[in-house]
């Protein structure tokens, strides 16, 4: 495998990845509401947390290594 096809791969797997962790966190918090256990004020600051801290780095590096991959230069 190309070294251009392991990154897209990569950037792809981590956009993946990104976007199963926010819809994780949105289910137990919005769990955690339901059940009492958590006020809505509360969820909605530790859903920003959780997104800032966990699923935006990783999507920022999947584009990232999607968008600067270069096309191969194969004649």
């Amino acid at each position: 495998m190309s070294r251009l096809n392991s990154e897209r791969l990569l950037g792809a797997a981590l956009i993946v990845g990104g976007v199963l962790v926010g819809v994780v966190v949105a289910a137990v918090l919005r769990s955690y509401t339901q059940d009492g256990m958590m006020t809505g004020g509360t969820a909605v600051t530790a859903a920003i947390i959780a997104f800032l801290l966990l699923v935006l780095p990783q999507l920022a590096l999947g584009i990232s290594l999607i968008r600067h991959t270069s096309p191969p230069n194969d004649p």
